[in-house]
């Protein structure tokens, strides 16, 4: 999977960090050892140095990770669409329910990187390693109750949606075939957590590249050799992201943190374990109570049928490659704040969210732009079907609206997250994407009788109401937690 330059082999292990305190456990917080003088040369000290070089190094890799994790979906669409509209719209609903499983191994990723850069920032590298390691252990664990728990619920899911004939058919063929690469999905994103707070965002850029590189030689061979239908689809995202778990792992285990650190560290430790999961889990509602907002879109999308639902489906494919770079630029932030309000250096923190905004909110503005003139050629990529490509331009002429909102929203997660503050996001999510939602499909759906512009409003409306709540939690958390001078 990884490409061909993979860097030369670690320097041998250093001696094991110190115990974290007299009882031996390295999440107590007492005074642990002092760090090194240096960082390991696979570092970088987010805390020194300007911070807008320490932002491009981190996003840019991020960017083109979460384009070449996109460039799958794209993949896997364009094959769907070949199959057929029901592939297509089936394929839709799978991935809103598939973001279960990605959500907690981003939970998982997002709880290591906000602690683990914590702990680095304020010297204490032993707790560092123990968040780092207990984040693999941690992993695995929910992998395997998520192997377990999609295969049993997938379909009661997908009835949840109001799936129905050949989508549901199509979107559980696939379900059913993803959900063994539960354990693939979350150590990947844990062991990404473990480098990403290290400054290292190369690895998982590698690591996305080749996978869709991979993903795009198997699914035609799966779709059109074989014929095995979307269960092709699902088969090849299989073995592209188990590659990805594979190059990973290997990375973080050689990675400064982890290369010294015993077997012992990666036994499960529940007193680590829970102080990951009050991170971890609210990192990871916060994209669940995303995935119930694709939901509920659905929902009132499957009142107009399956164009609106394949539609809708293509068109968010483009609008998350152009969300891309502004992304990668919050991913960016979590590790940069966490790092530097560890080392209590409130002025970098304030810096790097202004540099952030500013950047993201141009890069959407520019995003707005591709849409306007090159949408229609976009979603005419996945479909030929003439019904579909008019919902999916429909759609563009309000995203390009509401995805400068989404960043600021991102924005301000991240920034919460690096804070260890998550529950905030989590709050507000839920507000925004069940409660308004709701509300604001009941009034334009079903009250007004707007058809699909009702749904599109509705988006518009849960999203403006959510980005004025954001900031203004964000800037309550701010001058507590950031004060000045």
């Amino acid at each position: 999977m990884p490409p061909p330059d993979t860097p030369s082999p670690p320097p041998p292990p250093a001696p094991s960090p110190p115990a974290a305190s007299p009882a031996g456990h390295p999440s107590a917080r007492a005074p642990l050892s002092p760090a090194p003088a240096a960082a390991p040369s696979d570092e970088r000290d987010l805390t020194r140095g300007p911070v807008l070089g320490h932002l491009i190094a981190l996003a840019l890799p991020a960017a083109l990770a979460m384009l070449f994790h996109t460039l799958q979906n794209v993949t896997d669409a364009w094959f769907a669409g070949r199959i057929g509209p029901d592939a297509l719209a089936g394929l839709s609903m799978a991935t809103a329910v598939f973001f279960l499983i990605l959500s907690l191994g981003f939970g998982i990723g997002a709880g290591v990187n906000a602690l683990a850069g914590a702990a680095m920032g304020a010297g204490e590298r032993a707790r560092a390693v123990a968040f780092a390691a207990q984040g693999l252990s941690f992993g695995l664990m929910v992998a395997a109750a998520l192997t377990v728990g999609g295969w049993l619920l997938a379909p009661e899911l997908l009835d949840l949606m109001g799936a129905s004939g050949g989508p549901r058919q199509a979107a559980r063929d696939y379900l059913l075939t993803v959900v063994f690469g539960a354990v693939f999905f979350v150590l990947a994103f844990a062991a990404h957590g473990t480098l990403a707070t290290q400054g290292d965002a190369r690895s998982f850029q590698r690591a996305q590249m080749g996978a869709a590189a991979a993903n795009l030689l198997l699914d035609p061979l799966f779709v059109l050799g074989f014929g095995w239908g979307v269960t092709g689809i699902g088969v090849a995202t299989v073995l592209a992201q188990a590659g990805v778990c594979a190059w990973m792992l290997r990375r973080a285990l050689r990675s400064g943190l982890l290369r010294a650190a015993p077997w012992s560290a990666f036994r499960p430790d529940f007193r680590v374990i829970v102080e990951l999961a009050r991170q971890a889990f609210p990192a990871s509602l916060n994209m669940l109570v995303a995935t119930v907002g694709m939901f509920m879109v659905l929902h009132w999308l499957q009142r107009f049928g399956g164009a609106a639902v394949a539609g809708y489906g293509a068109a968010l494919r483009v609008e998350q490659i152009l969300l891309l770079p502004a992304l990668g630029l919050s991913g960016a932030l979590l590790p940069l704040v966490a790092r530097n309000h560890g080392a209590r250096l409130h002025d970098r923190v304030r810096e790097t969210l202004r540099l952030g905004l500013t950047i993201g909110l141009g890069m959407m503005a520019l995003a707005g732009l591709a849409l306007t003139f090159f949408g229609e050629w976009a979603v005419s990529l996945f479909t030929d079907d003439p019904a579909v490509i008019a919902q999916g331009v429909r759609y563009f002429q309000f995203a390009r609206f509401t995805m400068p909102a989404v960043f600021a929203m991102f924005a301000a997660t991240a920034l919460l997250q690096g804070l260890r503050k998550p529950f905030w996001p989590v709050a507000v999510g839920v507000f925004r994407q069940t409660l308004c939602q709701l509300g604001f499909g009941w009034l334009f759906v079903v009250e007004l009788d707007l058809g699909v512009e009702g749904v599109w409003w509705t988006i518009v409306s849960s999203v403006a109401l959510g980005l004025v709540l954001s900031w203004l939690v964000a800037a309550r958390i701010i001058r507590r937690e950031l004060p000045r001078g």
